[in-house]
């Protein structure tokens, strides 16, 4: 996804990259020169992949788009005194190489998929804890009862080191009662 970009050409970008690189590597791979890697096969395999989903039938997409719909529908919502409220965004970002804005110094590091074991739920004490869909194995880092903070879920960025929240959506009332009073 970087082939072709200005992010090739940036030296921190590479440096960065072939360090996460060889540690993906078996330890007596020697590689000195980035320049000399051929990433080719990989880069024509991903235009590939793209070339056929874009080339699928309607009913193809709307096949695919109702079984993402699905699977995100089971998160997408939250019980809030017996109101259906919407969530914000309740998807992770998939593993991809970083890139930040301007010049971050981490651009070019490896951001690894995020586990349910880096998740923290927020739920009633009485409330279902949500199951983790489709990860057999998997569990939830920690069920908390906080009920004085309008998010409903935090995770682990693991390359940033930062706590994320995933709160409810701007059409909710959660989020649109306060704004109504404040300009009533």
């Amino acid at each position: 996804s970087v082939r072709g970009t200005p992010y090739e050409e940036k030296d921190l970008f590479v440096k960065n990259f072939m360090k996460v690189f060889k540690e993906s590597l078996p330890k007596d791979t020697v590689i000195k020169e980035f320049e000399k890697l051929d990433f080719t096969a990989i880069h024509e395999w991903r235009k590939n992949e793209r070339e056929a989903r874009l080339n699928r039938t309607k009913e193809e997409k709307e096949k695919a788009s109702k079984e993402t719909n699905a699977k995100k529908a089971y998160y997408a919502h939250a019980i809030v005194n017996n109101i259906r409220e919407r969530l914000g965004a309740v998807g992770l970002e998939p593993p991809q190489l970083f890139r930040g804005r301007g010049e971050h110094p981490k651009q070019g590091l490896l951001k690894k998929r995020t586990f349910p074991e880096a998740c923290t739920i927020n739920c009633a004490q009485d409330a279902p804890v949500p199951r983790v869909f489709g990860m057999p194995g998997h569990a939830w880092k920690d069920i908390v009862h906080e009920n004085t903070v309008q998010w409903i879920a935090s995770f682990e960025d693991g390359l940033l080191g930062e706590v994320k929240y995933v709160s409810f959506a701007a059409t909710s009332g959660l989020k649109g009662a306060p704004d109504l009073l404040k300009y009533d």
